[in-house]
């Protein structure tokens, strides 16, 4: 499902071209393929200071929201609690995203490539789909190298993903370099638009479940984990009543964050629990009861 960024950037080319006997580095590149080839995005985009102040928020915020659960992993020293198999399909899901991004832009980077840092401040949204793709990447890797999932079955099942990341954005450059903004390169980013929306649905129903069996937030940091909640509602809710986007565009994000509340609910429901009956936090102590344990020995007796 190609995003409405790319296409609602189509009519906004502007920007003051220089006479056709000198050559730039716009007019060296490739004429702009006719409209019925693909909706891509234009080679220029006007953008407005409120946009551009917006874009650096986003990105800004995109690299700091990893933080806290960088830093709870960091503390407890341990991954217990975090499924490794959600971490594989999110960042699965950013890397898709990002690859059909820059497949609908191919022609906006070359020119920016061209143009050096003029243009960076147009290409906000393709840097911040690229760090939220490294972003999961990192947790990712360091939640495979902390026990209990430094396994080699969880390693191997990140090695995977990565190799297919790899391969993945190979083939996307491969595509969009040879033709542009051509049928080839429209149609892969459809279809990982169509892999991302799916990805995205089912990413966190690994997480869930786990967060539901074993009762406990563990290294999984609450503060993340709604914040992302959060965001995808907010996203949904500009894809619906902003951009007016059909169904297939907000439905799996808005699934995607009510997975994520959920999660979060569970996790703070059972950490409350925790903080006020210590046996909740321990599984066997909160299926046997405290009962179970027997009464508690008399000051005699403990000296024996």
């Amino acid at each position: 499902v190609p995003r409405r960024r790319c296409g609602a950037l189509a009519g906004h080319s502007v920007g003051h071209h220089q006479s056709p006997q000198k050559k730039t580095p716009e007019n060296m590149l490739p004429p702009s393929p006719p409209s019925g080839a693909g909706s891509c995005a234009a080679d220029r985009v006007n953008i407005k200071p409120l946009g551009a102040a917006l874009g650096i928020f986003l990105l800004t915020a995109t690299i700091i929201l990893p933080l806290p659960q960088l830093l709870k992993l960091h503390h407890r020293r341990s991954s217990a609690g975090v499924q490794p198999s959600t971490l594989c399909l999110v960042f699965m899901y950013s890397a898709t995203n990002a690859a059909s991004t820059a497949a609908m832009k191919w022609r906006q980077l070359e020119l920016c490539s061209a143009l050096g840092g003029y243009c960076l401040i147009e290409q906000l949204d393709t840097m911040q789909v690229f760090v939220s793709s490294f972003s999961w990447m990192v947790i990712l890797i360091y939640v495979v190298h902390l026990p209990p999932c430094n396994t080699p079955k969880w390693r191997r099942l990140a090695a995977a993903t990565f190799s297919g990341v790899a391969a993945l954005w190979g083939v996307t450059c491969i595509v969009s370099a040879r033709e542009p903004c051509g049928p080839a390169a429209v149609g892969l980013a459809r279809a990982l638009g169509w892999a991302s929306a799916v990805l995205v649905v089912i990413a966190f129903a690994p997480q869930l479940r786990e967060t539901w069996r074993s009762k406990r937030a563990g290294s999984l940091s609450l503060v993340f984990i709604f914040i992302q909640a959060v965001g995808c509602f907010i996203v949904s809710a500009n894809q619906l009543f902003d951009a007016h986007d059909s169904w297939p565009i907000w439905l799996p994000t808005t699934v995607s964050g009510c997975m994520q509340l959920a999660i979060f609910a569970i996790a703070a429901f059972y950490q409350c629990c925790a903080a006020t009956d210590p046996c909740s936090a321990d599984p066997f102590l909160a299926s046997v009861g405290p009962e179970s344990l027997g009464s508690p020995l008399a000051p005699a007796e403990r000296m024996q």
